[in-house]
């Protein structure tokens, strides 16, 4: 295991130029010099990450994970302007089963409309997290309008992550707040380790050669750019 370690920071570090490689590089060199031999070590950390205008890699400032070590319900508090807005995002086991998703108004909630494939295995048939997968939640603005859309990453830090982003249109009254149709599934992407939100765009890495998909918020929708 240690072997299979060195070799895929070997081959980030040969493929590097950009943030993507640079960073995966030196979280897993950062796990490999403090003595970690497992591979899961090497590269446990958020699901999401945030690239700032300078192209430094760093954590979102506001986001919370779940399932990860806990399965106790955890909130995201909200940052929306407008006048009928959410307080906060609350993740957690749903009953009897399942998982829930959940904007809490004040005297209303609604779950958001995410929608996962059969074959993503990070849900077993009842909606629970499968053993080793957890949740991350964040807010982040693709589109630059001061409404943030939600980001919503479920993943096992490994091979396997489904990332859905979710769009608030707000009411014009409150008597609307529980309104399934006021929230808008807008992007669905399947990827491995993490994906690097950047702007308007969010990138995917595939592998440990270099290689990524590239979504990027034009005219209203996702487009693929890489």
């Amino acid at each position: 295991m240690k072997k299979e370690i060195v070799m895929m920071v070997s081959a980030l570090a040969v493929g590097g130029g950009g943030y993507l490689l640079g960073s995966q590089h030196e979280e897993n060199q950062a796990a490999f010099s403090s003595g970690s031999t497992d591979l899961a070590s090497a590269q446990e950390g958020n699901l999401l990450r945030l690239v700032d205008a300078g192209g430094t890699v760093r954590p979102l400032s506001n986001s919370k994970t779940w399932g990860k070590t806990s399965f106790d319900d955890t909130t995201l508090q909200l940052n929306y302007q407008t006048d009928v807005r959410p307080e906060f995002l609350r993740v957690g086991r749903n009953t009897p089963n399942g998982t829930r998703f959940l904007a809490k108004f004040p005297g209303a909630a609604v779950n958001l409309p995410l929608e996962f494939s059969d074959s993503f295995e990070g849900f077993n048939k009842w909606g629970d997290l499968n053993q080793g997968y957890y949740v991350q939640i964040a807010e982040h603005d693709f589109d630059s309008d001061d409404v943030p859309e939600i980001v919503v990453a479920v993943g096992n830090g490994l091979l396997d992550m489904a990332v859905k982003v979710v769009k608030y249109h707000a009411p014009q009254s409150s008597s609307n707040a529980a309104r399934a149709e006021n929230w808008e599934l807008i992007g669905s992407f399947s990827g491995q380790q993490k994906a690097y939100l950047e702007q308007d765009t969010i990138e995917l890495p595939v592998g440990s050669q270099g290689l990524f998909k590239e979504y990027t918020w034009v005219k209203r929708k996702f487009v693929r750019t890489d």
